[in-house]
């Protein structure tokens, strides 16, 4: 098991993502970062944390799901 933390607003003056997250219950990583069934992530903006999940299922990479791009767009979310 591994802790990650993940921030819900990635860069200064970016909107928070954090109701997208908790209402579509998926955690947005990068490439560098899998998790792992079991994992902990914090749900962060700032030094407050908003959640605290457990990874359920597998990861599946964001480009496959062509559905979230516009939701990606209006949050200023790298969708690639």
């Amino acid at each position: 098991m591994e802790i990650y933390k993940l921030g819900c607003n990635w860069g200064k003056g970016k909107p928070s993502f954090y109701n997208y997250i908790k209402e579509n219950k998926v955690v947005i990583g990068v490439s560098n970062k899998r998790y792992s069934i079991g994992d902990l992530i914090l749900i962060t903006e700032g030094f407050t944390v908003y959640a605290i999940v457990v990874v359920t299922s597998k990861w599946k990479t964001v480009t496959s799901m062509l559905d979230l791009k516009k939701d990606f767009e209006k949050y200023q979310i790298n969708f690639e």
